[in-house]
């Protein structure tokens, strides 16, 4: 846990000196701060229970008993309900120091810069620091790294901390126990095709991003899950592969003040503990990759405010109709004929404004 803190504190100290120590007062420095909230409505679903490829929407909750009368023995303790629904709402403030860096004069290279943003996240049930650096070398490639502290609580009967042991049928809720951390580095390559054919229609633009990220909660061991943010519960101690992929248009008009529209594509994979229960074997699928995706329109009312709408489909391990009910993920056994399945995991809502 220390070495990480400690880790975070350097990263910050650079973040806070470097302007100062490297760069002549002749350097045009540019501030800036952000406000900004996030809004997530998660519709039910039944977790892939009795249907075959999509589990569509649906607002019929299935009770737990019924699960355990439906299949004794096969369900392991008291099952979960299946058919409950979400809320995720986050607000951040951003202070925002981007210097030029290595600048010339090309067209790949006029806008280089060292980026760093520091970051406060608030949510009804956790709070965040973080401090994030984005190297520009040259027009189409940013260098990434940063970490973040947290720690969470229980409100309105939802889990920001907690630990998932196997023994237990529920998430044991453990507020402000210990310190979650985060850190990261990645890269991002990005291509606007207005760059090689210049116009107002030809704006065309595509991102991608690879980054690996180590996670670490203080109070768990490696080998026990746990709970932040309401995730679900099967955090462990270690790395995840995480990649980003983008596809959008600029809109030279705005019609209805609409910026920029796409289509992003997100993929998680751990990294550590990969292969404990492999789906193949008819594990619960540690070695799962999850795909989420979806359209997003991005609107801009004025230069310095935003407001973003993204739906996303997420792909899910297909657990068996007798095991899907465990309330604990490692006692689920995956469905080998099937493997995966497809549901609408959300429709989210972001704004923010320049301050």
């Amino acid at each position: 846990m220390y070495k990480f803190l400690f880790l975070f504190l350097l990263l910050l100290t650079a973040v806070l000196l470097f302007p100062v120590s490297i760069f002549s007062e002749n350097i045009s420095i540019q501030q800036k701060n952000y406000l900004s909230f996030a809004l997530a409505l998660y519709p039910p679903n039944h977790k892939g229970y009795e249907t075959e490829g999509f589990a569509p929407v649906d607002f019929e909750k299935i009770d737990g008993s019924e699960l355990n009368d439906k299949y004794p023995g096969t369900v392991d303790g008291d099952a979960r309900d299946l058919g409950t629904t979400g809320v995720e709402f986050k607000a951040t403030y951003t202070h925002e120091i981007k210097i030029p860096f290595l600048k010339g004069d090309s067209s790949l290279t006029n806008g280089n810069n060292a980026t760093v943003k520091l970051k406060g996240e608030f949510s009804p049930i956790s709070v965040n620091g973080v401090a994030d650096f984005t190297l520009t070398p040259i027009a189409f490639l940013n260098i990434n790294c940063g970490s973040s502290l947290g720690t969470g609580w229980t409100a309105l009967g939802i889990i920001g901390l907690g630990e998932n042991s196997y023994e237990e049928d529920e998430i044991k809720s453990q507020p402000f126990s210990g310190i979650v951390t985060k850190n990261w580095t990645g890269v991002t390559f990005q291509f606007d095709l207005g760059a090689l054919i210049p116009g107002d229609w030809t704006h065309v633009v595509f991102v991608a991003n690879q980054q690996i990220e180590y996670k670490y909660y203080s109070a768990a061991d490696d080998d026990t899950p746990w709970e932040y943010e309401a995730s679900g519960g099967e955090n462990f101690n270690g790395f995840r592969w995480n990649q980003t992929y983008f596809l959008g248009y600029m809109m030279p008009t705005k019609p209805f003040y609409i910026d920029t529209v796409g289509f992003i594509t997100e993929t998680e994979q751990r990294i550590t503990k990969k292969n404990d229960s492999k789906m193949s074997e008819g594990g619960w699928g540690s070695d799962f990759m999850k795909i989420n995706f979806g359209p997003l329109v991005n609107f801009k009312f004025t230069k310095t405010s935003w407001f973003t709408v993204l739906v996303q489909f997420k792909t899910a391990p297909d657990y068996t109709d007798e095991t899907t009910g465990n309330a604990h993920f490692m006692k689920r056994q995956v469905d080998t004929d099937s493997d995966t399945y497809l549901y609408f995991n959300r429709i989210a809502f972001s704004m923010g404004i320049e301050i």
